[in-house]
């Protein structure tokens, strides 16, 4: 079965061409997403997924695994905990 890499033929020179540009492009999403700029990230990530959306899972996971659970939301996981820890912060629903 044939990917997007492989369109118009060319062989296993244009697979790794068309992998590499699609792995840089989906790196340049994930930059242009930390900056705050959604737009070209999401441009940038469509992009890549034309072109080869394997390898832009493979940026994404190599970008996630590279990171400590609940980077993302640090602060928030450390409030939760410390109201569990210390009942006098507890809210009731």
């Amino acid at each position: 079965m044939s990917g997007p890499a492989d369109a118009g033929g060319g062989g296993p020179g244009r697979r790794d061409q068309a992998r590499a540009q699609a792995r840089a492009l989906a790196e340049q999403a994930l930059h242009a997403q930390a900056e705050g700029r959604d737009d070209e990230a999401d441009h940038l990530f469509a992009e890549a997924q034309r072109i080869d959306p394997d390898e832009v899972a493979d940026v994404l996971a190599e970008h996630d695994a590279a990171r400590p659970p609940d980077a993302r939301d640090q602060p928030a996981a450390d409030r939760d905990a410390e109201r569990i820890v210390d009942p006098a912060q507890r809210t009731e629903r």
